[in-house]
């Protein structure tokens, strides 16, 4: 039977908690589990509402204009199949029964006399994925993949991460719904970011299946990073409260379009997470901004990194235009082949005329400074801290996991509470570059569905989720530091 959500612990943090079921994943880990890493509860899930887009790609992109409601004629980002030679590491997020490669079918089901679960069924990320050689999480493995002259060789080997797939599993999986549940927050001070030396045009821009990444060039050495011949390049990080000792780099951040985690069962337009990793406590640290697309909300440094993946995606087109014509030169057929002149409409983003949102108050930064924000607009340096992103020093905070395959639980998430903004200009054009990418090779490669690469909300269970706001700390301006 269906129990009401108000008795219902799945979507109410005062109900009665679910209690633990004994069945498993038919490949546990070898490795012994510890309480932080290995839940011990049965694979379940809760559902994330996927409604289909109703908007259209206006044909005059007017910044500060509301998106079209009505019915669209045609679907401008187009669903994609599973290809025909399947790729080493694919995955998509078709939640239906006859999926193969989907994060799983989830089904509200009977549990007891008094609670019901969310269960499970064909889980393709568990059953049918493997890391294909370019994962990235190889370069912190000692795989035959990993580079063992790289930074973070072997830091995660003990987890084995190419081996153990966590997908299936409840108690420590993520994205969430962020709701406060009455957790103490343990920080006693703000996260305290370096924003570092690296250039834009050292950043190395990705268009991956599910996300659009930036990933940050490495240190020499990890082990001491204050060291001599360890601080060029200087790669922003932050110090994290509560028991992190000292910096985490920044790693990579991660654009997902809608956002995968929800704020008291609200999803946002977009998602920023600036990926950390702690090398003594072989974590990540993850910084989640929820992005909200407004009339006005122009954002000019996500437009710097938008135009570098606008740059891409044009770069793609153009070397599959060459892909197609050394085909034909060859008395081959190109039919089956995406085909450029289709997308000329779609890549051609012209200049934005949103205006900027100068002088804005920054909640927690008493020091913010209007004339310093537009020189650093300027700059080439990238910042991932910057007040365009990161509006708020106060955050929620939970355990969770990586939201890909193989849904690694090594993540400490920390939900800022204040979404930065963006044009729906911007937020057209983020979805445009993800869902409509095509590859050098005329292959379009996105696995969104329903207008989303998220991953379905996963059960909180009896995990903390604290919040900590100027009741548990003042930001360090205030404190003189």
């Amino acid at each position: 039977r269906i129990i009401p959500k108000e008795i219902n612990p799945l979507f109410n943090s005062k109900a009665p908690t679910v209690e633990p079921i004994t069945d498993f994943p038919t490949h546990p880990p070898s490795i012994a589990p510890t309480p932080e890493d290995h839940p011990t509860f049965s694979p379940t899930i809760t559902k994330r509402p996927t409604p289909i887009p109703t908007t259209v790609m206006p044909t005059s992109l007017s910044p500060t204009s509301m998106p079209s409601t009505a019915k669209p004629t045609t679907n401008p980002y187009p669903e994609n199949d599973v290809p025909f030679d399947v790729p080493e590491g694919y995955f998509n997020y078709d939640q239906s029964d006859d999926s193969l490669y989907g994060p799983g079918n989830p089904q509200l089901t009977t549990h007891n006399e008094t609670t019901s679960k969310m269960q499970f069924f064909n889980v393709g990320w568990f059953e049918r994925w493997q890391a294909g050689r370019d994962w990235y999480w190889f370069e912190f493995d000692t795989s035959k993949y990993s580079d063992k002259r790289g930074t973070y060789y072997g830091y995660l080997a003990f987890r084995r991460p190419s081996e153990i797939n966590y997908c299936p599993q409840v108690g420590l999986q993520s994205p969430i719904d962020i709701v406060y549940n009455g957790a103490i927050c343990e920080e006693y001070h703000q996260i305290r970011p370096t924003r570092g030396n690296v250039k834009l045009s050292d950043l190395d821009f990705r268009i991956e299946r599910h996300v659009l990444r930036v990933v940050l060039p490495r240190r020499p050495c990890a082990d001491d990073i204050e060291s001599e011949g360890c601080t060029d390049p200087t790669i922003a990080g932050a110090d994290f409260p509560h028991w992190w000792a000292g910096k985490s780099d920044v790693i990579h951040v991660d654009f997902k379009i809608k956002s995968e985690h929800l704020l008291n069962g609200k999803q946002y337009d977009m998602e920023m997470q600036i990926w950390h990793f702690h090398i003594l406590r072989r974590r990540s640290p993850v910084m989640a901004i929820f992005v909200e697309a407004k009339p006005g909300g122009f954002n000019a440094q996500f437009q710097k990194l938008l135009q570098k993946f606008q740059d891409l995606y044009t770069d793609h087109l153009d070397q599959c235009q060459n892909f197609r014509r050394d085909l034909r030169e060859k008395g081959h057929s190109t039919d089956h082949l995406e085909d450029p002149e289709e997308y000329q409409h779609l890549h051609s983003f012209e200049s934005f005329v949103d205006e900027p949102a100068h002088g804005f108050s920054v909640p927690g930064d008493e020091n913010f400074d209007p004339d310093q924000h537009e020189r650093e607009l300027q700059q080439d340096i990238f910042n991932p801290y910057h007040r365009d992103y990161v509006r708020n020093i106060y955050f929620y905070g939970y355990k969770g996991s990586t939201t890909d395959p193989p849904c690694g639980q090594w993540v400490n998430w920390r939900i800022i509470d204040t979404p930065m903004t963006v044009s729906y200009t911007q937020l057209f054009q983020a979805r445009n570059i993800l869902f409509n990418h095509v590859s050098p090779f005329c292959e379009r490669t996105s696995v969104h569905k329903n207008g989303s690469s998220t991953r379905p909300i996963q059960d909180t269970f009896a995990r903390p989720v604290y919040r900590c706001t100027k009741l548990d700390f003042d930001s360090d301006v205030l404190k003189g530091q």
